[in-house]
C-alpha cells in the first residue's frame, strides 16, 4: 500500500481507471464497447462517460502491460518533477489535452483514445526533459526530444498508417498544448499574453497538491523558495533548486519506458 500511495494523485487514478476500465472487458466480465467513444450513445443516450472511460481501454496482451509501465513511470516524472505536485494543474493540463485529442480524433471516428493519451504524456515528459538520455528497447540509446517520433514510427509498423494517425493525434495535441502555454508566452522576454485558461479555482480547491515526503522536512529547515513554472502557475521547490535544471547531463531513469520491453 505504501508503494502504490507514493504514486502522485493524477498518475495513481489514471494507472487504476486503465486496469479499472480494461480488467472487465479483457476477462469478458462485460463488454469493452460500453467504454468506448461512440457519439450516438453519447448524444442520443447521454452516456457522458464514454468521454472518459475511452481514455482508459488498454486492450489486451503483453502490450498493455508495457504501456501501462510506460504511463507509469513517465507520468510519474511529468507529475511529481515538471508539475511539481501541483494536483490540480496537470489534472487541468490533461483536460485539455484530452479536449484536444478527442476534437482531432473526432473525423477519424476513434472508438479508443489510450494511445493518443499515452503519446501527449511522452511528448509533455520529452519536452520538460530534452537533453536526458532513454533506452529504447535496452538496446538503443535516444534523446529524450526524439522519443515520442520513435514511438510514432513504432506505431506505424505494428499497426499501419491508421494507427499511427491515430497516435499522432496525441502527440499533436501535446504540441498545440506546449505551443501555446510554454512558447508563445515566453514571447517578448517573457511578457507575451497567456493563450490558455489557468487552473479553475474549484478545481484547486478540490484537487489539493500533493505533499512530497522527501522535502518536507528540507523545506522546514532550510526554508523554501517560490517559483513561477509556466506549465502549472505557481509551485513550491526546495531551497537551492532550479526548475530549469533538466539534469542534462545524466541518462533519465523515468520515462525510458519500452513498449516492446527489455
Amino acid at each position: 500500500m505504501d508503494e502504490i500511495n507514493k504514486i502522485p494523485p493524477v498518475t495513481r487514478t489514471m494507472i487504476f481507471a486503465t486496469l479499472g476500465v480494461t480488467l472487465p472487458g479483457m476477462l469478458q466480465i462485460i463488454s469493452p464497447y460500453i467504454f468506448f467513444l461512440w457519439w450516438p450513445a453519447i448524444t442520443g443516450k447521454f452516456q457522458i462517460w464514454r468521454l472518459f472511460t475511452s481514455f482508459f481501454y488498454g486492450g489486451s496482451g503483453i502490450q498493455l502491460l508495457f504501456d501501462i509501465f510506460l504511463l507509469l513511470r513517465n507520468s510519474t516524472d511529468l507529475e511529481t518533477n515538471k508539475f511539481y505536485r501541483k494536483t490540480a494543474d496537470y489534472a487541468w493540463a490533461l483536460m485539455i489535452v484530452g479536449s484536444m485529442i478527442i476534437a482531432t480524433n473526432y473525423p477519424l471516428k476513434s472508438p479508443v483514445l489510450f494511445n493518443p493519451l499515452l503519446m501527449a504524456i511522452v511528448y509533455l515528459w520529452s519536452r520538460a526533459n530534452p537533453h536526458s538520455n532513454v533506452s529504447l528497447f535496452g538496446l538503443i540509446n535516444c534523446p529524450a526530444k526524439y522519443l515520442p517520433y520513435a514511438y510514432l514510427l513504432f506505431d506505424l509498423l505494428r499497426g499501419g498508417t491508421p494507427y499511427a494517425i491515430q497516435s499522432a493525434t496525441g502527440l499533436l495535441s501535446a504540441h498545440i498544448y506546449y505551443f501555446l502555454n510554454e512558447v508563445l508566452p515566453a514571447t517578448n522576454g517573457g511578457r507575451g499574453p497567456n493563450y490558455l485558461p489557468r487552473t479553475p479555482a474549484f478545481l484547486q480547491n478540490l484537487l489539493r497538491d500533493s505533499p512530497d515526503p522527501r522535502v518536507q522536512g528540507q523545506e522546514a529547515q532550510q526554508g523554501g523558495s517560490v517559483r513561477s513554472t509556466a506549465w502549472g502557475g505557481t509551485a513550491y521547490a526546495p531551497a537551492g533548486r532550479s526548475f530549469e535544471q533538466d539534469d542534462d547531463d545524466v541518462e533519465h531513469s523515468w520515462g525510458s519506458g519500452q513498449r516492446l520491453g527489455n
